[in-house]
């Protein structure tokens, strides 16, 4: 009596079917490494773009600060950047954000008390030697401030690099 595997039609059906298997296997494993792959770098560019608005909007209030405006247009901004800062930031990032920001506070409270003040709707201003005391202070500040947020930026492409190097 023969034995299925001395059968040459059993033995190509066996090879075959073993084929297809290997197959499988290693198609399901390439894809779900390139999905992990693809999710990682969504991640990088989601913490990139966040990163991004972040100093964005610490320089558009030091923009508006020295301008004399308000920041009431920025309220919403604010807040979903900061829902977001507790989500995807990482500590270190927010402990220096933090910094930034009671200094931020104490800058621009401090400038905003210097700057020349308006006369009803004129569009005149006036200046007194009583508000120069308070921008020599807020000049005095604003390099810390200048030199935390440059310190926060490479806190920030330190790890989106780290993140980089983990894609590959």
């Amino acid at each position: 009596m023969n034995s299925i595997f001395e059968n040459p039609i059993y033995i190509t059906s066996i090879s075959t079917l073993l084929g297809v298997a290997m197959t499988l296997i290693f198609t399901n494993r390439r894809e779900r490494n390139k999905f992990i792959l693809d999710n990682k770098y969504k991640e990088l560019l989601e913490l990139r773009t966040f990163y991004i608005d972040q100093i964005a909007s610490l320089e558009k209030i030091k923009r508006l600060t020295k301008y004399g405006e308000g920041y009431k247009h920025l309220i919403d901004e604010m807040s979903f950047l900061n829902a977001k800062a507790g989500l995807l930031g990482s500590e270190e990032v927010n402990n220096k954000m933090h910094i930034i920001s009671d200094l931020l506070y104490v800058w621009s409270s401090t400038l905003k008390k210097g700057l020349p003040r308006t006369i009803g709707n004129s569009g005149y201003a006036i200046q007194s030697s009583m508000d120069t005391p308070f921008l020599e202070k807020a000049e005095e500040l604003e390099p810390e401030l200048d030199k935390e947020i440059i310190q926060l930026l490479d806190i920030m492409k330190k790890e989106l690099n780290n993140l980089k190097s983990k894609i590959k």
